[in-house]
């Protein structure tokens, strides 16, 4: 891209003041489903790794990692009891939100 003269500034989506340090530590989850989660050191990594494949000098097997990652189904995805759980949590989080939007609403009319 430097080469075009287009530049790029390549950042997380968020703090990683806010998400836990590294998943080393994480022994009670399995390989499967350790490699659908990324961590403040594998945020950099995954950011370095986009950074040579923007630049043109990653390995081919990056991308393609990535790509088989995103293709593959999720472990527990299928778990009925985990859908039904989200749901509920969904469910529960859209009533918070319409019920906060429908007291600021009303606390203005008060005014």
């Amino acid at each position: 891209m430097e080469a075009k003269g287009i530049s790029v500034v390549l950042g997380t989506s968020c703090s990683l003041l806010h998400v836990p340090y590294t998943l080393e530590g994480e022994n009670k989850l399995s390989a499967e489903v350790k490699r659908h989660f990324s961590f403040a050191v594998e945020k950099l990594s995954e950011l370095l790794d986009l950074k040579k494949v923007l630049s043109g000098k990653a390995e081919s097997s990056v991308l393609e990692e990535n790509k088989a990652l995103f293709a593959s189904v999720r472990p527990n995805s299928e778990d009925k009891s985990v859908k039904r759980a989200l749901r509920s949590h969904h469910r529960c989080g859209l009533y918070k939100t319409s019920r906060i939007f429908r007291e600021r609403k009303d606390s203005k009319r008060r005014v």
